[in-house]
Order: C-alpha cells, then structure tokens, then sequence
C-alpha cells in the first residue's frame, strides 16, 4: 500500500469498539497534517487514543483462556451455530422467558427487552456524564474509577462508554453488569513528585486501601508509562540486604525509626500492575516521576509485612 502512495492506519477491533471517538479523532488528526484542514478541532473533548502493544504468543493464549474478547464485546460465544426451537425472550435484571414453538420450526431468535430498572439505571447514568464514578467490575476485587463519557445501546445492550483510572483508557461497560456505583467528587486523593512526597502518598494508600496512579520511566524501554498499581506492599532492605516476613517486634522497631526519620526513608512500591496484569516492583530512585492516590477500594490485601528502607 505504501509503495503506491496509501496511508494506512491500522487500529485494533477493540480501539474500534471501545475508543470509537478516539479513533476518528487519529484520522482527523492525520487528515489535519496531510491536508492542512481543522477536523481536529471537533474533537477537543474527545480522549486521545490509547495504543495497544503487540500481543506475544503467550499473551494471546492467555487472553482465549479468559475470554478476552467477549469480555470487552459483551458477547458470548457459543461455539457452534445451532438452530433452535425456542423463542427465547432475554430480559436483562430478570430470568430468561422460553416459548416452545413447534418442532419443525427453524427458528433462532433473541429478542432483547430492557427491564425498568436497567432503563432507570441508563436515565441516572446519562444524568452523570461528565463526572466519575466508583464501581465494581470484575477487576480483581478492585474497584473501578471512571469518568463517563456517554451512554449507548449496542448489539441489543446497554453500554456505558468511560475513562478508566484504572486501566489509563477508554473502556466499554455492559450496564447489566454496573451495580452500586456511587459518585465520587474528588477522584484525586492526595498527588507527588518528590520521593518523600511518593513515599507519604504509599503510606496513605496502604494505609487507606487505595490504588495509585504512577508515571514511572522504563529502563527496558526508555519511556514513562502510567501505571495504576494495587494491593500494595512493601520490602524491608538494611545494608543492601531485603528482610522478607520481618518479626513483630521488628516492624515495631522500624515504625518508631520511620517515625523518626520519615522523610530520609525511600519506599519502593510491590503491587498489582493493572497494565502488566501481576505483580510488580515499582523503584522509587527517581524512576517514579508523579503519584496520584485515587479514590478506589479494594480487598484481599497483602497485609504490611514489608517496608522498604535504605
């Protein structure tokens, strides 16, 4: 294509589904530059596209096993088609509704009907655009922070279109699914740059069970990335050596000597990598350029057993 003059753009089925905005905002962008037009100028309010990296191999097998792809779909995949002899009636908040038709009917239908509730639910979601809402979604019992962006129906269900906090992108919720979110006014907790300022902002989140939201540089790499991290924890390290799973009276020791001397102690951040998807050591030597503590909650912690100390 290329060699013949075509510029082509290249985004993946799920950029496509859940950043649908995002992307046309890239061919303005594009367009914009060959042409020197200003069709980017209609999408000002619009969240740049987030870039998905190449899957490995490992990574695709993984992500079959999980049914990935149906999860950002909303869909479910049966396998093979199969005609059948029932009309089937899905409410969604209800149990589904069969009527037997007869046996030599071919006939394959799903008729989606909306309950009042999930109506009710849409109405106060689409009142809320704009604003950011705390919710759980399946996340490893974290639960997600995200800013709506709209409110739509698709393939017969409802969606909700938002930035996620979490995931540092634009995803697609099924609505069905969204239970007991509530408003959350200030998604920012507390935020730092300096490595006592990072070192205060862990404290807080370990101590309050919430997420952080991290700038961190790459030496793989050479870049900054944003990585929201969870379920922390930390590692003790005196004289280059790390002390896993430290006595009590050992924890009480090092608390009245952070107490003491806090802000001299550098504190590497352990947690679970939303972006690696596992667990991973973040260091704190000036690779963590900012920290925002977000307003997210989450369970089954790793209990304090681990500070790091140089």
């Amino acid at each position: 294509f290329n060699e013949k003059g075509w510029l082509v753009i290249r985004f993946t089925e799920k950029q496509v589904f859940c950043q649908t905005k995002s992307c046309c905002k890239k061919i303005a962008e594009v367009v914009d530059k060959l042409i020197n037009t200003t069709l980017l100028t209609n999408f000002e309010d619009i969240f740049d596209l987030t870039t998905e990296e190449q899957w490995t191999f490992e990574e695709a097998e993984k992500m079959a096993l999980e049914n990935y792809r149906e999860q950002y779909l909303g869909i479910e995949f049966s396998g093979e088609h199969t005609e059948s002899e029932e009309l089937i009636i899905e409410s969604y908040g209800n149990s589904n509704q069969t009527q037997t038709l007869p046996q030599n009917a071919k006939i394959n239908v799903l008729a989606i009907e909306f309950t009042p509730e999930l109506l009710q639910k849409k109405q106060k979601l689409e009142s809320l655009i704009g604003k950011h809402i705390r919710f759980e979604y399946g996340k490893n019992d974290v639960t997600d922070l995200v800013k709506i962006s709209e409110v739509t129906q698709n393939r017969n269900q409802l969606f909700m279109l938002g930035y996620s906090l979490i995931d540092n992108q634009m995803n697609k919720y099924e609505l069905r699914l969204i239970d007991g979110f509530e408003v959350i006014e200030s998604p920012i907790l507390m935020q730092g740059k300096t490595i006592s300022e990072i070192a205060a902002c862990v404290d807080f989140a370990m101590e309050n069970f919430k997420s952080i939201c991290i700038s961190y540089h790459s030496s793989s790499k050479n870049e900054f990335t944003n990585r929201t991290v969870s379920k922390l924890s930390f590692i003790v390290v005196v004289d280059d050596e790390p002390i896993r799973n430290p006595s009590k009276n050992y924890i009480n020791y090092l608390s009245a000597l952070r107490a003491e001397i806090f802000y001299s102690i550098k504190k590497d951040v352990i947690g679970y990598c939303h972006k690696a998807k596992e667990d991973r050591w973040f260091v704190n030597d000036g690779r963590i350029k900012s920290i925002m503590v977000l307003d997210t909650q989450y369970t089954d912690t790793k209990i304090l057993l681990e500070i790091s100390y140089f």
